[in-house]
């Protein structure tokens, strides 16, 4: 014989549709109030997916740019004063900078 076509999946031992109901109860018991809220955070959250989407033009080489004729796609170049390393200042900091590091012991 056929075995029966079972329409509710066994998901986490949840093989009667009454377990289904429980956990929908308990779900909305728990989540009732901000259900709203969570609904409208996510289709803000797809509308704002497919405007990128729209707004990407299905541009997927990197070496194309979006931007206006005439724009360039690299940064502007700063100028400004190198970075310098730091300087020792105090004797003490040169002297902690000179000494030097502990030797390995010698094999015997």
């Amino acid at each position: 014989m056929d075995s029966p076509i079972i329409f509710a999946p066994a998901i986490l031992g949840l093989e009667s549709g009454i377990h289904w109901i429980i956990l929908l109860v308990v779900a909305l018991l728990l989540f009732g109030r901000r259900l709203p809220e969570i609904m409208r955070g996510l289709g803000g959250s797809i509308r704002e997916f497919k405007k990128g989407i729209d707004e990407g033009g299905g541009n997927l080489d990197p070496n194309q740019s979006n931007q206006p004729d005439g724009a360039s796609s690299r940064p502007p170049n700063v100028t400004g004063p190198a970075a310098q390393p730091p300087v020792a200042n105090s004797a003490e900091q040169r002297e902690k900078t000179a000494q030097p590091a502990d030797e390995p012991p010698k094999p015997h």
